[in-house]
């Protein structure tokens, strides 16, 4: 929200400049003949349950009259599909990173230009019943009595200037009444007014009004097509959606329970109309499809019965504009704040670029200005709508506006240059509903969108697939489609803005979360009842109740004593363990005296996981919007006995529960933790409340100790789930781009990467490389890809010009190495874990457009010595056929390290002065020598580095580098070109000590040594 702090004073500027040539009051015999103008307004109304719009699950009359006396728009879109942000947009007439509102957590910040200001300024009184839905006081209205937030259905509380009134009866006919009663008697009659008449309806819960409990009671409601939509033919982004019929929909939803809001009568008659089909349901024990087309039926009819009241009571409205005599000079909008999925793709809510949730309805009478019965198909939205009050009234239109004013299409006209595509984006994620960020461009036939923290788009044709079941943006047929649609998507951003706002931090990609232990419990008795974080993260626990206990078995240490009524508690829960979107893996070892009791607790009912007992048989229970996801073990465990809990959530969602490292159970429709848990960490208690099926806090009753948590799965639980801590070494574990070796214990050392996490070409348009790199604390040390050398990835081999059979360069320096058809492709990866150390073995091949030019083995030992990880690389290179390497700059054994600290350079001879050298000037290149250190003092204090030993027997070796870049790179050195021959391997062997502290000069100096002497 930073940036909107300058365009909303830049905005108020130009707002006071236009408005001072307004005269200072207005005559009456002008405000007379300016139109009044009343807004009604629905909340989440889709355009194909209105009757007049083709729909052919319900009839609305009164809407329908008014598009039988005005305009039906059929081409209207929201800018943001979501409550509050669509109502920013109307107030304003600015996208919502222009407003502030980007989602329904921002407050308005109603000091900023609106069109009621400007109405007010103009002359016309203002006022506002029902949903305002923006956190802040309304400003800008001459009368107001608004819900508080979403509001409720029945008894409905209001804010007014005088304080809060609370109202019995139907939130909807309440509404209007308050509507009428302003109309009749509220407004001074001498001026034109604005009034915006906003209902609740037919937002989620769907409860409907007393008088139509019972309507569609004995009919079936048509299933739309795509109510089993598998989302196949899309991104990734669909699937992970918690809006489905299916599974998402709630007991309130359902109306199974009902809201404590209602009175004993309301409730009573609520309970009669539902409670026989419930009951109904209940025995007919409905299961997968069946339940679906059950829950359907439910949701929709209540959704339409809650649309009949708003059509019956927009009735109400307009039969006393006709007594009155005000119809004749009143504009009438009919208009929602975005659409609605009705069990479309198998989904209810909105937020989507798609069509369902994209259109808004819009219907506008303007008695003798708008043809009655009239159509218009031009590309309109909220946006626009600000503009449009004001040219109605005369007013004029802010220049820092980013809309455009109706008037003419209401009047018949569209004008030559009115806009051919209109700009969507969606912010709100983490979020209700798990809806990715993204942003788009629609045509009158085609949709492109792009979904930029995942890096994935879609494109649409909407002409030949209007349900938009199959994205058409890899179809080299809709290449040209693509490149005119991401040219007029940059342009629309330019013009709104866009790129101009700094966007809250998004959660990661769960496939792009790599392995890191953040949590790491091993009992100390310590006099302040601290548990420490041998993690090195620094989440430090409080022993409540909770004693330290030393143990004979397994192979001796502490454990933690839980008494049944005690807990160790990290609170608050610190941003640093938040789960949001991350793959994770939990566990403890526990020897439990009980049946019943939670092992490990994070979160609470809304949001978090919890890993627990119940009757002896494991839970592993994760909480979405509520959502219970759980998954229960096959067996119960023995009660007095030692054993090794785990659970975890794969970069796929998958729920997994062990016992031992025997997989106990699984749930493959699970879910990640999707916002912050709001309760802390906590280990023998649930202290937030109700996460699994229990109730709190459900203590446990035993021992617990080696207690952990890890960003990312660890495949191989067996080192930790082994009795005997003496045997456990070093493992491997698995993510989707690579393999891991994982020290004894249980931090990550490093991992070979065989595939990117992002969409992007590297050196040779592959990866086959180590990244990340780890110091024995668990600090990463290396880099990825950084922005300003988008070929460098961690510890990978460099190569310019080879030439052969083939022509190849696998440096990827951009332009100067263009890395079409170049490719490092890995054809196997292995790995063995020890007790001492562990092996890496990697086969890869060097390609040229499909054709092999290199074979690579790599072989990798990977051990701890005092303070440092010490890594052996033995690289073999066989040229598939006789090759020469270009001697302007030869291959190189690339580091790159991260930069985000001060960073230092040691040689043997001491810290590095000499002039920083360059890859094209051989005599700046730093003496030889056995090893160089590179080190980087972190923000915290804290110093991790890595230093690269040459080996003797490799080719003479020149030291050399950028300026501005953070790494070691030695490179081969020669007179000439350097020849590659079939059958003569090319071994090169370096040594990686990646320490934490600065250099270890003397452990450097010992493992040089030893090479020295092989």
């Amino acid at each position: 929200m930073k940036a909107t702090k300058p365009i909303l004073a830049a905005a108020a500027a130009i707002a006071a400049a236009v408005l001072s040539v307004l005269p200072a009051a207005v005559c009456a015999a002008e405000a007379s003949r300016r139109p009044n103008i009343l807004f009604v307004f629905t909340d989440d109304h889709a355009s194909h349950a209105i009757s007049a719009y083709g729909s052919k699950i319900n009839q609305t009359s009164n809407i329908d009259r008014l598009a039988r006396e005005g305009m039906l728009f059929r081409n209207c879109f929201v800018t943001n599909s979501i409550c509050a942000p669509s109502r920013a947009v109307i107030q304003t007439g600015k996208h919502s990173h222009v407003n502030g509102v980007i989602d329904n957590a921002v407050e308005f910040d109603t000091s900023q230009q609106t069109f009621p200001k400007l109405l007010q300024q103009a002359g016309y009184q203002t006022a506002i019943v029902g949903k305002w839905h923006l956190k802040a006081e309304p400003t800008g209205f001459d009368h107001w009595k608004v819900l508080i937030g979403q509001g409720t259905y029945y008894n409905p509380r209001f804010r007014t200037p005088e304080g809060l009134v609370t109202q019995t009866g139907y939130t909807t006919d309440i509404i209007t009444d308050l509507a009428l009663e302003w109309l009749d008697k509220g407004r001074d009659p001498s001026k034109p007014f604005m009034l915006m008449y906003q209902h609740k309806a037919p937002h989620r819960e769907w409860l409907p009004g007393p008088d139509h409990l019972s309507m569609y009671d004995g009919v079936e409601i048509p299933e739309p097509p795509t109510l089993f939509d598998d989302y196949a033919g899309r991104t990734s982004a669909a699937k992970w959606a918690t809006m489905t019929i299916r599974r998402h929909l709630n007991d309130l939803d359902l109306k199974l329970v009902l809201p404590g809001y209602l009175n004993e009568d309301q409730r009573q008659q609520i309970e009669a109309a539902y409670g026989p089909e419930n009951e109904a349901m209940k025995k007919a024990d409905l299961k997968g499809d069946d339940l679906v087309r059950w829950k359907y039926q439910r949701y929709i009819k209540d959704y339409l019965r809650s649309i009949a009241s708003v059509d019956d009571n927009l009735g109400r409205v307009l039969d006393y504009l006709d007594r009155s005599g005000l119809a004749e000079n009143t504009v009438v909008i009919y208009n929602s704040d975005q659409g609605f999925y009705l069990g479309d793709h198998g989904w209810f809510d909105k937020r989507w670029m798609y069509e369902e949730s994209l259109r808004m309805p819009l219907v506008v009478r303007w008695p003798g200005v708008t043809k009655p019965g009239s159509e218009n198909r031009d590309l309109v939205q909220n946006l626009d709508f600000a503009e449009t009050f004001l040219d109605m009234a005369g007013a004029p239109v802010p220049g820092d506006m980013q809309g455009r004013s109706l008037v003419p299409l209401l009047e018949g006209k569209t004008p030559d240059d009115w806009r051919k595509s209109i700009y969507y984006q969606y912010y709100e994620f983490p979020g209700w509903h798990d809806v990715p960020r993204h942003y788009g461009v629609r045509t009158d036939r085609y949709k492109l969108v792009h979904y930029y923290n995942i890096g994935e788009w879609e494109l649409f044709d909407l002409e030949n697939d209007p349900d938009e079941l199959k994205s058409v943006y890899d179809d080299p047929q809709h290449a040209g489609v693509v490149t005119e649609l991401k040219a007029e998507l940059d342009r629309l951003r330019k013009l709104y803005k866009a790129d101009e706002f700094q966007e809250p931090p998004a959660p990661p990609v769960p496939a792009n979360v790599e392995l890191e232990m953040v949590l790491h419990y091993e009992p100390t008795a310590l006099d302040d009842n601290t548990i420490a974080d041998a993690s090195g993260k620094g989440h430090h626990g409080k022993r409540q109740d909770v004693d330290v206990v030393d143990l004979a078995e397994p192979a001796g240490g502490r454990a933690l004593k839980f008494s049944g009524n005690g807990a160790v508690a990290l609170r608050p829960s610190p941003e640093s363990l938040d789960p949001t979107y991350r793959p994770l893996t939990v566990g403890a070892w526990c020897k439990p005296e009980s049946p019943d009791g939670v092992i490990v607790a994070h979160g609470n009912q809304v949001f978090g996981y919890s890993l627990y007992l119940k009757d002896r048989v494991p839970h592993f229970a994760v909480r979405l919007s509520g959502l219970l996801l759980e998954v229960c073990g096959h067996e119960p465990i023995d009660l007095d006995e030692w054993v090794h809990l785990a659970a975890t959530i794969d970069p796929e969602g998958h729920l997994r529960l062990f016992a031992g490292a025997q997989e106990a159970g699984r749930l493959d429709e699970g879910h990640f933790v999707t916002q912050p848990p709001r309760d802390g960490f906590n280990v023998g208690a649930d202290l937030g409340g109700g996460i699994g099926e229990y109730d709190t806090p459900l203590h446990f009753r035993g021992l617990i100790r080696d207690v952990r948590l890890y960003w990312g799965v660890l495949d191989d639980l067996q080192p930790w789930s082994s009795p005997d801590a003496s045997q456990r070494g070093y493992s491997s574990a698995v993510d989707p781009c690579g393999s891991w070796i994982v020290a004894p214990g249980g931090k990550p050392v490093l991992r070979y990467m065989t595939r990117n996490r992002v969409a992007g070409k590297l050196t040779a348009n592959s990866v086959c490389c180590l990244h990340p790199v780890s110091t024995p604390s668990g600090e990463v040390v290396t880099a990825f890809a950084p922005e300003d050398h988008r070929h460098h990835r961690g510890v990978f081999l460099a190569w310019y010009k080879m030439t052969g059979d083939q022509v190849a360069d696998f440096w990827g320096w951009g332009e100067f190495a263009p890395t079409e058809g170049r490719v490092i492709e890995n054809r196997s990866l292995a790995t063995e874990g020890k007790r001492d150390e562990a092996e890496l073995r990697v086969r890869n091949e060097w390609l040229v457009d499909a054709s092999p030019m290199v074979q690579e083995h790599l072989d990798a030992t990977i051990r701890q010595q005092g303070p440092a990880n010490v890594i052996d690389l033995r690289y073999e290179l066989e040229p598939t056929a006789d090759a020469v390497i270009d001697q302007a700059a030869f291959g190189g054994f690339c580091v790159r390290l991260r930069k985000d600290g001060e960073v230092t350079f040691t040689g043997p001879e001491g810290p590095v002065s000499l002039p920083w050298p360059h890859y094209l000037k051989p005599e700046t290149d730093w003496p030889a020598a056995d090893w160089y250190d590179l080190s980087v003092k972190l923000a915290g204090g804290k110093t991790v580095g890595v230093s690269v030993l040459d080996h003797p027997g490799n080719p003479p070796t020149a030291w050399h580098n950028l300026a501005n870049l953070a790494m070691i790179n030695p490179c081969i050195a020669a007179a000439g070109p350097v020849a590659l021959k079939k059958g003569e391997p090319l071994v090169l062997r370096y040594r990686l000590v990646v320490h934490d502290g600065p250099a270890p000069v003397e452990l450097l100096k010992t493992l040089s040594a030893q090479w020295r002497q092989e």
